[in-house]
């Protein structure tokens, strides 16, 4: 997936386009997002970095993706502690 293809994604994701509502879609909203960037978006930086040579900065995109996963699982216990469907 190239640079902007990743870049297309990630500006069409509900939070990024300015798209809010209730607090019960907003938590959706977030996850989808958070999902979107431990899984998608973090892994590709991570895997260009890789390509280029550049490990370390590899390295530090899988670290902050892990750090994005803790952000959505946070999500997701709040959407079962509120009873968001």
């Amino acid at each position: 997936m190239s640079g902007m293809e990743l870049a297309e994604k990630l500006l069409n994701l509900p939070f990024v386009k300015g798209v809010t509502g209730d607090s019960d879609f907003n938590v959706k909203a977030a996850l989808v997002v958070e999902d979107f960037v431990a899984t998608v978006w973090f892994p590709e930086l991570a895997k260009m970095a890789y390509t280029e040579g550049r490990t370390e900065l590899g390295k530090l995109f899988e670290n902050v993706g892990k750090g994005e996963q803790g952000h959505a699982d946070a999500l997701r216990n709040a959407m079962q502690r509120f009873n968001i469907s």
